[in-house]
């Protein structure tokens, strides 16, 4: 049914520099409209502009129809579910009830550097290493979260991703691995002088 409130799933998702959060989205139910306001995971925004899979502004995106939006707060992550609402006041409200997920990441422990990490794991005093994943587009994000998700460190120490997005390395970021002792790992992103 193409006349009720869309409904759909994130395909891809970056940090453009000239135009911020950019999501590529798939209706799958309803029709999505320029001005719609969003919840797509834990970000929400008002769809500002749409552009189809041929790079054409558009103004509303029907059943099946992948649209590249933009307007959003932050970046969503790929396979996130978006829904529009009636008002952006709703959309901010119930987006703000689902980042709760992040408050539960934020631990208080100490900080420690490599060098301190591969001391703990000769000694044997450590069997997880911390990782939070900054790259520049969702689906390397995502692919270096299962790789790393995957390795041993000599038999007995596993790599615990905490936290895997897009966008360059920020200040929020410095502290959550400041307070899970975490080592951030950025993939083709340069991060500024003062992080």
């Amino acid at each position: 049914n193409p006349n009720r409130k869309a409904r759909g799933i994130v395909l891809e998702a970056q940090l453009d520099k000239g135009r911020g959060p950019v999501a590529t989205l798939l209706v799958q139910r309803g029709t999505l409209q320029t001005g719609d306001s969003v919840v797509v995971g834990t970000s929400y925004g008002r769809v500002r502009k749409m552009t189809n899979d041929r790079g054409m502004e558009i103004k509303h995106a029907e059943p099946s129809c992948p649209v590249e939006i933009i307007g959003l707060n932050e970046v969503p992550r790929a396979g996130d579910v978006f829904m529009s609402y009636d008002s952006y006041k709703k959309a901010a409200e119930i987006a703000g009830r689902l980042d709760k997920q992040i408050e539960k990441e934020r631990n208080s422990t100490s900080a420690m550097s490599l060098e301190d990490l591969a001391k703990k794991i000769d000694e044997g005093d450590v069997q997880e290493i911390n990782v939070l994943i900054k790259a520049d587009v969702q689906g390397s994000a995502e692919a270096l979260k299962a790789s790393m998700e995957k390795l041993e460190v000599d038999g007995n120490v596993r790599i615990n991703v905490i936290r895997s997005t897009v966008g360059t390395i920020t200040e929020s970021d410095i502290l959550l691995a400041s307070a899970s002792n975490a080592i951030i790992y950025g993939f083709n992103i340069r991060p500024s002088a003062a992080i």
